[in-house]
């Protein structure tokens, strides 16, 4: 008996470390920079991110719209919205990348169905919203997700100290910026000026010439080994009643189609980077048509992200076990 209770007291007195080794992560703080409106991908992604909020992994900062149009803004207050999330701040870009021509962004505002919380005048300036998200968060905590025009990124490394940091905007992402996790480029045997670079180059030159970070990218030609089922879409979701992700993919095109994930991916990569492989290490140009170039060499900040067969299987599978999920509150 006595030998039990010295036992026992051994185990009471272990007991603190072992829940100090368990004592989970940090979460991870995430800033999401999107042209939302362009393709559907988008709040595809941005679910994601909801959802891991949800679960403690990650602190949502903010949502920023390289897309230069009252739409995308509304539409992403809308996502807050109906996630729970109103108060997560909204950037617009001005003087950005326009494109004549609706998309699912605008025909959900339009719809009525969904409410915002957010006044037009409410939606920051993007490289402001930038620099103080940065300067109000540790060292090395952020990551920047990166799935439209570089527009956003490109105008904060070009920034200037202001009153939220006396850093320029290459030192202040130096200091507060982990890694990027960049939608963008194509490096196939048959290379194309992808829709990303393409519309923002200068930009796009920028992010990949100055950011002092690393830069994880996903190629034009890695979103298309995995599709998003529409049959998912049209099957998965009664549970929401109407969805704004939903009623923005029924909106983009006829249904039921499938799509690739290319943002999705992007999202993926920062919350599950263990079901991707990575290139070696090496460094992305831009040329004037948008084409871009990898080159190796190990002092090379930039990788390029792989999946084998095996790996784009696992990735779907959680997509859809993802996505179709409730989130944790929902209007």
């Amino acid at each position: 008996m006595k030998k039990l209770l010295i036992l026992a007291a051994l185990a009471a007195l272990c007991t603190p470390a072992v829940r100090a080794q368990q004592t989970p992560a940090a979460p991870l703080r995430v800033i999401f920079d999107t042209d939302m409106g362009n393709d559907v991908d988008d709040p595809l992604a941005l679910d994601m991110l909801y959802k891991a909020v949800d679960r403690g992994e990650i602190i949502l900062l903010g949502i920023l719209s390289s897309k230069d149009t009252e739409f995308s803004p509304r539409y992403i207050d809308m996502m807050n919205t109906w996630y729970g999330y109103p108060e997560i701040p909204v950037g617009r870009v001005r003087d950005g990348v326009v494109l004549k021509r609706d998309d699912y962004a605008r025909a959900v505002c339009e719809s009525g169905l969904f409410p915002r919380s957010r006044r037009d005048r409410d939606y920051g300036d993007p490289v402001t919203l930038y620099r103080r998200l940065l300067a109000e968060s540790p060292d090395s905590s952020v990551v920047v997700v990166s799935v439209g025009f570089s527009t956003n990124l490109g105008r904060l490394l070009e920034s200037r100290g202001d009153k939220y940091s006396p850093l320029d905007g290459i030192e202040l992402v130096k200091r507060k910026v982990k890694f990027c996790s960049v939608m963008g480029g194509s490096f196939g045997d048959k290379p194309r000026a992808e829709y990303n670079i393409v519309n923002d180059i200068p930009n796009a030159k920028r992010l990949f010439a100055l950011c002092p970070v690393p830069v994880a990218v996903v190629s034009l030609e890695l979103g298309k080994t995995v599709n998003y089922p529409g049959a998912s879409i049209e099957t998965d979701f009664a549970w929401a009643g109407k969805h704004p992700m939903v009623e923005g993919y029924k909106a983009y095109r006829k249904m039921p189609y499938d799509r690739p994930t290319w943002d999705m991916m992007s999202v993926l990569y920062v919350l599950r980077p263990e079901m991707f492989g990575v290139s070696e290490p090496g460094i992305i140009c831009v040329d004037d048509q948008g084409y871009t170039y990898f080159t190796p060499t190990p002092r090379g900040k930039h990788t390029v992200l792989t999946l084998t067969p095996g790996q784009q299987d696992a990735v779907l599978r959680f997509f859809v076990r993802e996505l179709s999920s409730k989130p944790a509150k929902y209007r």
